[in-house]
């Protein structure tokens, strides 16, 4: 019953907040000037949700507040919790339970008897304020003046403390201030870019431990590009020598399909690269071809991912065996030379703008269309060899020559 209540309830603030955040839009649209809107209130047992405008909670609610609006301000005593969106939030009156606030600028002159979550850009516990709790604050600029019973935890550029801490300080922020008469009955931690600013008056129980935040990492240097360039390069030649090495007929099955039908395996690699995953999403939408879409995404993937890491390798051997031949006059060439040179081409050509792109689709588009040539051809020249192999039965309508 509590879970049914609850979601009752932030289903009802959300369409609040939606309303409070179309109504100026509105006004706007139609030429209607809205300074002020009138408060939409509802009343749950003893909870309450109200939306508008400007808002004022000056009488006594048992239960939480939902409030959503521009200008909210809470002077009443609260039963329960807190949970307010707006531009400008003032909380002055007296909170059983805890805050939840979202907004630019939000103060906090009264108690809060539990913990305190709070983001904004211009946060604000003013010296007659008071949190029980944990406070948990986000923003630009924080400035804690009252009172805080248990560990703060902050992030922001700027987080001003001259109030009172209870428990232990833990601040992110480019600028850390501590100011005369600020009490700190734990430890201090902050991570910030430049040490905090902490005034000799100022009371601090236990440790304080400055952690320097890491600048962002300036861009990279033309040497370590460079380097990082050399090192790609160093890694695909050692992967076509050992490709060539290991898998010598297939290399060349491979270069060999591309120079005989190139546009064969262009449309087969098109074909490839958009059938199969069109063909498991159509399986896996009717249901029964799960297991089949599975299958089909599977070798969709064996095959892609081999022409993605071997595309160069391959390609390369093809283009560098052509540019051998034509240099030296003579065939054949030597393999391991093919592969190096024709994978140090296309790995230079890759860094051309637009080109290299351009180029490495075209390879793995080649290289993907050989190889689904030549798994069907191997396919269908295995069913042909076995329908081959088979003895002819004989034709029982036959009679034996005697």
């Amino acid at each position: 019953m509590r879970k049914q209540r609850s979601l009752v309830l932030v289903l009802l603030f959300s369409a609040i907040l939606l309303l409070a955040c179309q109504a100026p839009v509105l006004g706007q649209n139609t030429g209607m000037q809205t300074p002020q809107m009138a408060t939409q209130a509802f009343r749950i047992n003893d909870d309450y949700l109200t939306a508008g405008n400007t808002i004022a909670v000056n009488q006594k609610i048992a239960g939480d507040l939902y409030a959503a609006g521009n200008n909210i301000q809470v002077q009443g005593n609260l039963g329960g919790d807190i949970l307010a969106a707006g531009q400008m939030i003032d909380i002055g009156g007296s909170v059983a339970g805890s805050i939840r606030a979202a907004g630019q600028q939000i103060g906090l002159r009264g108690t809060v008897l539990r913990n305190a979550n709070i983001a904004g850009q211009n946060l604000t516990i003013a010296p007659a304020g008071r949190i029980a709790g944990n406070a948990y604050l986000a923003g630009q600029t924080i400035r804690i003046d009252g009172k805080v019973d248990g560990s703060l935890m902050a992030g922001a550029a700027t987080v001003m403390i001259s109030g009172e801490i209870g428990r232990d300080v833990q601040v992110s922020a480019s600028k850390v201030v501590v100011l005369p008469g600020a009490k700190i009955g734990g430890n201090l931690t902050y991570t910030s870019q430049n040490p905090a600013e902490i005034s000799p008056e100022a009371q601090i129980k236990g440790t304080t431990t400055y952690v320097p935040s890491v600048p962002k990492q300036a861009n990279p240097t033309a040497g370590a590009l460079l380097l990082k360039a050399l090192l790609s390069l160093i890694a695909l030649l050692l992967a076509a020598l050992v490709i060539v090495l290991l898998l010598p007929r297939c290399v060349r099955k491979v270069a060999a399909t591309v120079s005989a039908q190139p546009w064969l395996c262009l449309g087969l690699g098109c074909a490839g690269l958009l059938v199969p995953l069109f063909l498991a999403i159509i399986l896996f939408v009717t249901i029964i071809g799960n297991m089949l879409a599975w299958i089909i995404l599977a070798g969709y993937l064996a095959f892609l991912a081999a022409a993605l890491l071997l595309g160069k390798i391959l390609i390369g051997f093809l283009i560098g065996g052509l540019i051998l031949r034509a240099v030296q006059k003579r065939d054949p060439v030597s393999a391991i030379w093919s592969v190096l040179l024709g994978a140090a081409l296309l790995w230079l050509v890759s860094y051309i703008p637009f080109v290299g792109w351009l180029f490495t689709l075209f390879t793995v588009l080649f290289t993907l269309g050989a190889l689904l040539y030549l798994a069907g051809h191997s396919w269908f020249t295995r069913d042909s060899a076995k329908a081959a192999a088979q003895p002819e039965a004989p034709n029982p309508t036959e009679q034996p020559l005697v």
